[in-house]
């Protein structure tokens, strides 16, 4: 297993493990992230939940999932776990990070990897999504609809 799948694997694993209980809680798992910054490696947890998050949340989640993450046992070298909030700028990776911009109407800002109708980035509010295309209001209550496999990223922030 090359190295950029292992670490999704870990990820996917933790996130199988503790969502259950960061839901029970009354949040939103909103992404897991294995990966390493210079010499260590960091397990980070990022939730979310209305009204915003404190760091007495984070506290509290991590002290409720660290033992369920230690049991797993999924990470075979010293780690840092890392729980904080999704934040207000986010990127949106995953079929439900879209659907919550979508539920939410939160402004987003998409980079692509060409062109597209001249231009390598826009910002709007996501009307719609499916496999293949991404409907996006732009600033002029226009429509534009962008192929998804020509997105890079999106990350939901303040359009400027």
């Amino acid at each position: 297993m090359t190295g950029k799948k292992k670490k999704q694997n870990i990820a996917a694993q933790v996130r199988s493990v503790t969502e259950n209980t960061i839901i029970d809680m009354g949040f939103i798992l909103w992404d897991v992230n294995f990966y390493k910054e210079g010499a260590e490696f960091i397990l980070e947890i990022s939730i979310d939940k209305k009204g915003g998050v404190s760091i007495d949340d984070c506290s509290k989640i991590t002290k409720a999932i660290a033992p369920l993450i230690d049991g797993l046992d999924p990470i075979d070298h010293s780690y840092s776990l890392v729980v904080s909030s999704a934040g207000y700028e986010r990127e949106l990776r995953l079929p439900s990070h879209i659907h919550y911009a979508i539920e939410n109407s939160l402004p987003v800002k998409f980079k692509l990897y060409a062109a597209f109708e001249g231009k390598k980035e826009y910002c709007g509010i996501i009307k719609d999504y499916n496999n293949d295309n991404i409907s996006l209001i732009i600033e002029n209550e226009s429509i534009i609809i962008v192929p998804k496999k020509q997105v890079s990223k999106i990350t939901a922030t303040a359009c400027e």
